[in-house]
Parts: structure tokens; sequence; C-alpha cells
């Protein structure tokens, strides 16, 4: 009897804050670029690859030159926002949250992560208490219509 086992695709992404160019441009005579693609592939049979449900993918934030104004894909826009992140302009964020808005979420927890020791401290009894509040409107809620 012959099994064959389904894997979810594993994806690893790796950042690099320095260039892999010198490493690898002995074997990648073509032009460099800032996002290189790993397989599983047999060492004597580069052909035979071990199975398509895994990569690595590693991200080269020094060759990664594109401005806002020319960025097309997902990819290009976290790349962007993890290279800037530090200078990002109000006008930039919202520019950027056009083109993806989950990133709208990222912001915030960048801005929780910016915060000092006391605001933190603020911040998070203040989301205690609206879950708090939330929890307690959801539970009278419920308890009025089991009333009815």
């Amino acid at each position: 009897m012959l099994y064959h086992l389904k894997f979810l695709k594993l994806l690893t992404t790796c950042f690099a804050n320095f260039s892999l160019w010198h490493f690898l441009e002995q074997y990648l005579p073509q032009k460099k670029r800032y996002h290189y693609t790993f397989l599983s592939l047999d060492k004597y049979d580069p052909k035979i690859q071990l199975t398509d449900d895994f990569e690595v993918h590693i991200l080269e934030l020094p060759g990664f030159k594109k401005v806002l104004e020319n960025i097309q894909s997902d990819l290009e826009t976290w790349l962007y926002v993890i290279k800037k992140s530090r200078r990002l302009k109000e006008t930039d964020m919202k520019t950027l949250i056009e083109k993806n808005p989950i990133l709208e979420k990222a912001f915030l927890e960048l801005d929780k992560l910016s915060m000092d020791a006391k605001t933190c401290e603020l911040y998070e009894m203040r989301e205690i208490g609206l879950h708090d509040y939330n929890t307690n409107i959801q539970s009278a809620f419920e308890k009025g219509e089991k009333g009815n």
C-alpha cells in the first residue's frame, strides 16, 4: 500500500540586513536582486525536488531600493515599511494603508512598541477596561435575551 502525505506549504522568511550578493555572485550570473527563494533539491541532480511544500525566502533589506511611488506588490509594501518604519511620515503611512489596509493594524502595533513604560501601562489598562466593558455589555445582552 502506498501512502502519500499532504503537507501544508511551509514558507520560511529571513530578513538580512546585509547583502548576500557577495556570497552568491559566483553562482548567480544574473543581475543582483533583493529576494531569493531556495527549494529542497537533490544535491546530485537539481532537477529532482524533494517537495514543493517547502521554501526558504531571503529578503535583503539593503538591496530593496524602491521608492513609495513605484511599489506594486504586497511584498514590496511590507519591505518598504520594514526598512523605513522609523522614518515614515503620516502621509506615507496613509498611502501605504491605501495599498494594503492590514498595515493600519501593523502601524498601531508599532506605536505600541515605541511607547515608554508608563504610557504602555496606561494603554494596556485602557485595553483591559474596554475589553471588560464589552464583555459586560455582551453578558447583559445575553441575560436579557434569556429572560424574554
